[in-house]
């Protein structure tokens, strides 16, 4: 038996406790709404109504954009939770502000007004945050419990670090214990979880091992539990493809969910929100373009000015897309499906233009605006390319538990134009399904400004 035993002294695992899930969000509230009718008043001499609105309108965005970074939920190291509040911060004051600006409703407050209770509304939220962190860390320490990780697999490693990197619990990794995957006796297994203990008083055990390992576990389990140790197993589902997998109980009894429709309830809103103001935005910016878009497809050849082709978008439900056309209708070889393919010479000079630049796009804002499609989310390919992807990609239809996109994670990363290997189809889906587990209000931000990024792409043609 192959393992290796880690000894440490640690920080503190964090958990979702009422401290920070629930008080927090009211301290920051109130310190903002302090800080806001403060500034207002000392410059103006008066509360005014904009103020209050202002206010209120903020209040609603935070609880919003906050819920969306996991701000009070979920917990990292300082670094990167400070980075969280200023992106949500800057998404929910900014946004409430151009609003306000927008509809001439900012009355006495000017722009030096709004920079003071940014820039300072940012450092009170940093600061409540670094005081809750001390008390949470001050609290579980005085009783913490000694905890060791147990497990075979990267997994094991990665989860006892995101423990350590943790300040909040009354649980102290004190050890990890790696082995190998081979058949592991839970006797020999106690005892290297006494070694790496370092003599102090166990609680608890951490299992990380795959789901087929699951009798191990229960071997385990019945081993510790005698000995007045906590057993946690921690199933490692990292060779699956899960789909916003979830805990939930039933009964009283305990269900891991492998796939869930995500974007549910909340969630869907938010997102349906996003979509129909960036697009509707869109449509006002971007109209001239479309319309000289249309005039030059209109004359590079005969045809239509819109493309319109069958897919399937969520849940499997069959749309039709629409482009601006911009291959020659006389070329088109039967009902086969063909991906454009560098320099096919069914691309018009026009269709080859608006391709590169991403114009041919353009309709599909009508396609979000009408629900059918989202701005950001796995591009919907044409039927037959499904039915042939699908039985060459495990998890290759699971593409389709969300609304499909103009563009998407897998586009912003290269994975864009002609497939032309199974393997770089693979690595596409691959991008759809990290997407729909970790979506965010901010990540569809960032790839709709990492689109606008790289409009001009070689790989589009």
């Amino acid at each position: 038996m192959n393992t290796r035993v880690d000894s440490r002294q640690s920080p503190l695992l964090q958990r979702r406790t009422s401290l920070s899930s629930v008080l927090q969000p009211l301290v920051d509230a109130t310190l903002v709404g302090g800080l806001f009718f403060m500034v207002t008043d000392i410059q103006s001499g008066a509360v005014g109504m904009s103020c209050v609105l202002f206010f209120v309108l903020l209040l609603g965005a935070m609880a919003l954009v906050y819920d969306g970074f996991g701000i009070y939920r979920r917990n990292r190291r300082i670094v990167e939770k400070v980075a969280d509040i200023a992106k949500a911060w800057t998404l929910s004051f900014g946004g409430v502000a151009l609003l306000m600006y927008l509809l001439n409703l900012l009355g006495s407050m000017n722009a030096t007004t709004l920079f003071e209770i940014f820039s300072v509304g940012f450092l009170l939220q940093v600061a409540s945050y670094s005081v809750f962190r001390k008390l949470q860390a001050y609290s579980g320490g005085k009783r913490a419990k000694a905890i060791v990780v147990v497990g075979a697999g990267a997994f094991t490693k990665t989860l006892a670090e995101t423990l350590n990197s943790n300040p909040w619990s009354n649980e102290r990794v004190v050890g990890t214990v790696l082995l190998d995957h081979s058949e592991i006796n839970p006797s020999d297994v106690m005892a290297l979880v006494d070694q790496a203990s370092q003599g102090e008083r166990l609680r608890g055990v951490y299992l990380v091992l795959p789901i087929e390992r699951g009798e191990f576990a229960v071997e385990f389990y019945r081993t510790m539990v005698n000995k007045h140790i906590d057993v946690h197993w921690v199933p490692d589902t990292s060779s699956l493809d899960l789909i916003n997998p979830n805990i939930k109980e039933v009964g009283g009894n305990p269900v891991i969910s492998f796939s869930e429709t995500p974007l549910l309830g909340l969630q869907s809103h938010k997102k349906a929100l996003l979509d129909r103001l960036v697009a509707s935005a869109a449509v006002l910016l971007l109209w001239p373009i479309m319309l000289v878009a249309a005039v030059a497809v209109k004359l590079s050849s005969p045809g239509p000015i819109l493309f319109k082709q069958k897919r399937t978008g969520w849940d499997g439900q069959i749309f039709e897309i629409w482009k601006f056309r911009s291959m020659r209708m006389d070329i088109e070889v039967g009902d086969c499906v063909k991906q454009a393919t560098r320099n096919d010479p069914r691309v018009t000079a026009v269709g080859r233009f608006i391709r590169r630049t991403s114009i041919d796009e353009l309709p599909q804002i009508f396609n979000v605006l009408g629900g059918s499609m989202s701005l950001v989310g796995p591009r919907p390919h044409a039927i037959q390319h499904d039915r042939e992807y699908s039985t060459q990609i495990d998890s290759y239809l699971a593409r389709h538990r969300i609304k499909p996109g103009i563009t998407g994670l897998a586009q912003v990363r290269g994975f864009r134009g002609e497939t032309e290997t199974v393997d770089l189809m693979a690595k596409r889906v691959a991008a759809d399904l990290e997407y729909i587990n970790t979506w965010s209000v901010w990540a569809d931000i960032q790839i709709i400004i990492a689109t606008a990024l790289t409009l001009f792409n070689k790989r589009a043609y």
